[in-house]
């Protein structure tokens, strides 16, 4: 497999269940979309669920949620993706082509007078550079923010690999913190 590099960050979170993956859903269906005393806005099917936002907490920047419900080991394997919302997709497409473009005029106008400077590059590419940080920095604490409370809010769900790394081991008190250290990619 050849590693890439995404430029989008995204997130994948491993948990799992005693449960067996219909009981599984049918406990996710109180916490997702099983209507407006439900905290998560979405749906829920029997092999993978749609996390569009949150009820209580509105914010832009939550992250876009789908989970694969998966039969092991004598209960369910959950592979919970996390991903930029689209309106925060579309707005960053907006804004760094109007940087993208603001380069381009700084180029054009050293081609057709040499004499100006190209050190104006900085500002548009620095600024992009900013919202790249911005929007990955936001996008990993709303991500944090999201697992911890989709854990706390559908008490079967657990981080698949405890704290202390043995598979197999109870994972305690810390479940928030092991479901947080995941594979990530940005």
């Amino acid at each position: 497999m050849v590693p890439t590099m995404e430029l989008l960050p995204s997130r994948t979170v491993p948990l799992a269940s005693e449960l067996p993956p219909a009981a599984l859903a049918e406990q996710l269906r109180f916490a997702i979309g099983g209507g407006p005393e439900a905290p998560f806005a979405g749906s829920v099917a029997a092999h993978g669920f749609i996390i569009r936002g949150m009820r209580e907490f509105r914010s832009t920047f939550m992250p876009f949620a789908r989970g694969e419900i998966l039969s092991g080991g004598g209960g369910s394997l959950v592979r919970l993706r996390l991903r930029p919302a689209p309106i925060v997709l579309v707005f960053m497409g907006i804004w760094l082509s109007f940087l993208a473009a603001a380069g381009a005029l700084i180029v054009a106008a050293h081609v057709w007078n040499p004499g100006r400077s190209l050190l104006w590059l900085i500002v548009p590419s620095g600024l992009a550079a900013l919202t790249w940080l911005l929007a990955v920095s936001v996008f990993d604490a709303e991500a944090r923010w999201a697992v911890r409370h989709l854990l706390e809010r559908v008490p079967a769900l657990r981080p698949e690999t405890p704290l202390n790394g043995t598979p197999g081991a109870p994972a305690g008190g810390g479940t928030a913190a092991a479901a947080v250290r995941c594979e990530r990619r940005n």
